[in-house]
């Protein structure tokens, strides 16, 4: 069974500016286009700087802003954070 490692700096890096440009790829099915998404971007972010999970990153809200603090109660743990 393959076991998970945190992304090296210039991965993670490299995975920011391809969801900032964009680019091509191909598997059994042809050839794809991931256009640049600049929403997928911002949660990758802060997935990998607040260490939340995708499922608290994409119930976020304006109203999770209190003032300059970031307040959300984890789905998972129930916990809030600040």
């Amino acid at each position: 069974m393959a076991t998970t490692r945190p992304l090296e700096i210039e991965e993670y890096k490299q995975i920011i500016e391809l969801l900032e440009t964009g680019f091509t790829y191909a598997d059994d099915r042809g050839q794809h286009i991931f256009r640049p998404n600049n929403q997928v971007k911002l949660a990758c972010i802060l997935e990998a700087n607040l260490g939340l999970r995708i499922s608290d990153i994409i119930r976020l809200t304006p109203n999770n802003i209190k003032g300059n603090k970031l307040s959300i109660t984890e789905k998972k743990t129930n916990k809030l954070q600040w």
